[in-house]
């Protein structure tokens, strides 16, 4: 689980690693690997789950203020800060997880091919864009959720 967090050489060598591991697990009949990333970052993720939302960013602070909003928060609030986590975290039901997935869909779907870049034989897409909502349905289905 990572960010992109506008480090493409990094969130390119993570992505590569997953892969790699995927490669080595399916060949030694091991675990599977799944990655799940967040582009730009965890925040948008955090603003899915009560409400729609598509806006391309280009800065790493730019759902902030939004995240606060949503989970009432204080104006200068560390969203990052434990406390904070917490108290968003309680605020999520698994109906807000399913909304969010399914939002997350959406936005994959919107998508045009201009905004698609492959790393490796992963296919991703400009901000906004996740794996992660791949991978909890992953979850969710095992869970008999889905």
């Amino acid at each position: 689980m990572f960010d992109y967090d506008f480090k493409e050489e990094e969130f390119r060598r993570n992505l590569t690693i997953c892969e790699q591991l995927q490669r080595k697990s399916r060949r030694g009949k091991g675990k599977n690997v799944y990655h799940a990333y967040s582009n730009v970052n965890i925040d948008l993720w955090f603003i899915l789950h009560k409400e729609d939302f598509n806006r391309p960013v280009t800065s790493n602070d730019a759902y902030i203020a939004d995240v606060r909003r949503i989970y009432g928060l204080g104006r200068e609030s560390d969203i990052k800060e434990k406390a904070n986590l917490e108290k968003i975290l309680k605020q999520i039901t698994l109906e807000d997880v399913k909304r969010a997935i399914r939002r997350a869909e959406q936005i994959r779907d919107s998508k045009l091919e201009s905004d698609r870049f492959m790393v490796g034989s992963f296919t991703c897409y400009e901000n906004p864009d996740f794996s992660l909502h791949e991978f909890l349905k992953i979850v969710l289905f095992d869970c008999g959720e889905l």
